[in-house]
């Protein structure tokens, strides 16, 4: 490939096994992640980050999202953008593309309670 087109890797950039998985296509960039996830279950806690804001586009499959306290049905087609300091999580089967501005980095993100979706 070259640095312009990026092709996902076979073996996942992060997992959560049962849960998610996901592809990181700019692990270069300093300053903003783009990630192809496979969802398979959800998330297993709340979480808030203290930093970055996030972005999804779901490509396929149906799915629930419970942010800032408001529950609402993911489908394809569907953007949802969740601002950073905002409590969220989601529950289903959905394939999505996901943009972390800036870049995610657990050290600011805390997870709240258990997802109850």
């Amino acid at each position: 490939m070259s640095n312009f087109i990026k092709k996902i890797d076979k073996k996942p950039s992060f997992e959560k096994e049962n849960y998610f998985k996901g592809y990181s296509f700019l692990k270069e960039n300093r300053q903003m992640d783009l990630d192809y996830i496979i969802m398979n279950y959800g998330h297993d806690f709340y979480q808030i980050d203290a930093v970055s804001t996030h972005i999804y586009y779901i490509l396929d499959g149906q799915g629930e999202a419970n942010i800032a306290g408001e529950r609402y049905t993911l489908e394809t087609g569907l953007v949802v953008e969740i601002p950073k300091d905002t409590e969220w999580a989601f529950k289903g089967n959905l394939k999505m593309l996901e943009i972390s501005i800036p870049k995610f980095n657990p050290e600011t993100c805390k997870y709240t309670k258990k997802n109850d979706l």
